[in-house]
């Protein structure tokens, strides 16, 4: 932003008496800088380079929770993800975040995304200040998809789970569930039968300012959700926290399995109902000062693991331990 600036200053601002003694070299050189310091901003922001890692080109898409990861070679202070579907004539701005006091290379989130059809996803990320460029902005390329439409079925709901990839002993996890409707309802409860690793005593929920209500059965290990609205809203995410054993062992599977109620019947959560158990054990309270820098020069070597985006995945679940102490 600056740089431009400059331009258009000195733009503006060209000597008078060049102006006034050689108007057509003072014309000819005005558009040759301009044209020079054009490219070569263009050039500087086309160095930088972002990329949406997952998602893959031509997935099939459920209805419901979309996990998207996203690499850059700089450190991004705003992040937003678009998407736009079969005959959308504008993108949809699925999550815009910033970060400016700990700007990142790389970022997962999940999202709800409930749209239908042939679809893209794209990506930008920015900074203001790369490498002596202000105002850094990048796109990424297009990943092209399949958003597959809501088949009810005749059923009158859909309640679908998004599980992470892989949980590490100890940590904490956000596990999304989406629902939407096919006609207007004013409840639905959601009977989540959860894996033994999960800690209730520790669970912590989030619904979009709606109702909710629950209750847990230790005996059969279910959890009970009540949501409430009038009506409830359609295509909504709400999510809960879940905090997982640290006795676990690496290979382990943790399955979930549950049901949803609606006025007049019942039916199956769909989406994911299996994660696996990675290998690190994450440190537990207390953990000292010293310990956590301990794991911070870990992480700064790639020494957590040789997997950069779980190099800092465990990074992050250890301060999260940390800041719970």
């Amino acid at each position: 932003m600056y740089y431009l600036n400059f331009i258009f200053l000195f733009k503006n601002n060209f000597p008078k008496t060049l102006n006034n003694t050689y108007p057509l070299i003072s014309a000819m050189f005005k558009k040759f800088l301009l044209v020079v310091s054009l490219l070569f901003f263009i050039s500087s922001a086309s160095s930088y380079s972002l990329t949406i890692v997952n998602p893959v080109e031509g997935f099939d898409h459920i209805p419901g929770s979309l996990s998207v990861e996203l690499e850059a070679d700089f450190e991004m202070e705003t992040i937003a993800i678009y998407a736009m579907c079969g005959d959308d004539e504008h993108w949809t701005i699925l999550t815009q975040e910033l970060f400016i006091e700990n700007p990142k290379e790389t970022f997962t989130t999940n999202v709800s995304f409930f749209g239908e059809g042939s679809c893209i996803l794209a990506s930008s990320g920015s900074a203001d200040n790369v490498d002596g460029v202000f105002q850094k902005n990048t796109n990424s390329g297009y990943i092209h998809f399949t958003s597959l439409p809501a088949d009810f079925d005749g059923e009158p709901a859909m309640v679908v789970r998004n599980l992470p990839e892989m949980v590490y002993p100890g940590g904490a996890y956000r596990i999304n569930y989406a629902y939407y409707f096919d006609e207007e309802a004013t409840g639905i409860i959601i009977n989540e039968h959860l894996p033994d690793s999960f800690d209730y005593s520790k669970a912590k929920f989030s619904l979009n300012n709606q109702g909710i209500e629950h209750t847990y059965d230790s005996e059969t290990n279910i959890l009970k959700i009540v949501l409430m609205g009038n009506p409830l809203s359609s295509g909504t995410l709400y999510y809960l926290a879940y905090f997982f054993d640290d006795e676990l062992e690496e290979g382990q599977e943790l399955v979930f399995g549950g049901n949803y109620v609606v006025l007049g019947h019942d039916g199956e959560i769909i989406g994911e109902t299996t994660t696996k158990v990675a290998g690190f054990k994450l440190p537990q309270c207390p953990i000292s000062d010293q310990d956590l820098l301990g794991y911070v020069d870990q992480w700064v070597k790639s020494e957590l693991s040789d997997n950069v985006n779980e190099n800092d995945e465990i990074i992050m679940q250890i301060l999260g331990v940390w800041k719970s102490c």
